[in-house]
């Protein structure tokens, strides 16, 4: 059944969207504030390839599972993607310089 995976790769587009705006829009407000050199590249960029590899994974795991187990192990790994994304926007703010205005 092939409505499962297209439904939950646009449910991944969806959670690509936050890291790439972020990605996007973070080092220019580092630049404003004067700390550009200071900007996470490693985290912005692991933030933004989370999404598609945990969607490929969980395609692989559920290859030749019933729809209902395929479904399951997708939204765990929508879930984990989400989660993994928090933690990521987390350890930015977390390690980011204080800012001064």
């Amino acid at each position: 059944m092939i409505l499962i995976p297209i439904v939950f790769a646009v449910l991944f587009a969806l959670a690509l969207f936050g890291p790439v705006s972020n990605l996007a829009a973070l080092p220019p407000v580092y630049e404003a504030y004067g700390i550009g050199d200071a900007v996470p590249w490693p985290l912005l960029i692991l933030a933004v390839a989370i999404p598609p590899a945990l969607y490929l994974v969980a395609l692989l795991l559920g290859r030749g599972r019933p729809p209902f187990a395929r479904a399951l192990i997708l939204t765990v790994a929508l879930a984990a993607s989400f989660a993994l994304y928090f933690g990521v926007v987390t350890l930015v703010g977390a390690i980011q310089p204080p800012l001064t205005l």
